[in-house]
């Protein structure tokens, strides 16, 4: 559907989708539309599930303390 859309001249910098559409295929898939231009929000899968990020395997639980712990550093040095 977003190929036809793209082929039809709509164009879009997000798309945003629901969690039980996330699927590494998905995302090369619109990733590789439009070499890259179009980026993919969507919720991750609350359960077991490895993600890939930053080289390391993480659940979403550990996804959201590393998230929590980067935006805190951020804080700190914006304040700064």
């Amino acid at each position: 559907m977003v190929k036809r859309a793209v082929k039809h001249g709509i164009i879009a910098d997000y798309l945003l989708t629901d969690s039980w559409f996330l699927s590494e295929e998905m995302i090369e898939s619109i990733r590789n539309i439009k070499t890259g231009d179009i980026h993919i929000l969507s919720m991750c899968r609350m359960d077991k599930r490895k993600y890939t990020f930053n080289e390391g395997s993480y659940d979403a639980k550990d996804l959201l303390k590393t998230s929590k712990t980067k935006q805190k550093e951020y804080q700190t040095l914006k304040e700064t």
